[in-house]
């Protein structure tokens, strides 16, 4: 009885990873440097693009910038990184990390400033900006919402979906 119990939790355990994995199926994972500063980017509803710029935050220099809100893109990442080289030590340039979904269809831009939040009368030290123009037919959420989850009885079997 217990073993069958526990092979029915697996088998939900799959079907659902599987099905959680389908919803983010077929997505490309787009890379951007300092040098993709200025470009259009054509991209997916369903892909990462992950943003990789040089700081040193111990100097009191940070990027700060922003993204709008118009249903295209969703901060999935923000953290910094430290080469393998330089772990352990302070004061040494690390890389910031920002990632992004394509959540739906549309154009959205990030812009980004390398500056101290204290000095806003100066000009940044440097700038990253880039227009991302998201094509697919369907959000990600509403993606989520046709999924549909697979039902478990009262005995623990998976009953069809209907």
């Amino acid at each position: 009885m217990i073993r069958g119990a526990v092979q029915s939790l697996f088998l939900v355990a799959v079907l659902l990873l599987g099905t959680s994995c389908a919803l983010f199926e077929s997505g490309n994972r787009i890379l951007l440097t300092e040098k993709d500063s200025g470009r259009t980017l054509e991209a997916e509803v369903g892909d990462t693009i992950t943003l990789r710029l040089p700081a040193n935050p111990s100097t009191g220099y940070l990027w700060i910038g922003s993204v709008p809100d118009m249903g295209v893109l969703r901060e999935v990442e923000n953290r910094y990184e430290t080469p393998e080289e330089m772990r352990g030590k302070t004061g040494v340039p690390v890389v910031k990390i920002y990632s992004f979904a394509v959540v739906g269809p549309g154009e959205a831009g990030i812009k980004m400033e390398y500056r101290r939040p204290w000095e806003q009368e100066r000009a940044p030290k440097a700038t990253f900006d880039v227009l991302i123009r998201a094509s697919g037919t369907e959000s990600l959420m509403e993606r989520m919402d046709r999924t549909e989850t697979p039902r478990v009885g009262s005995k623990g079997q998976i009953e069809p979906l209907r």
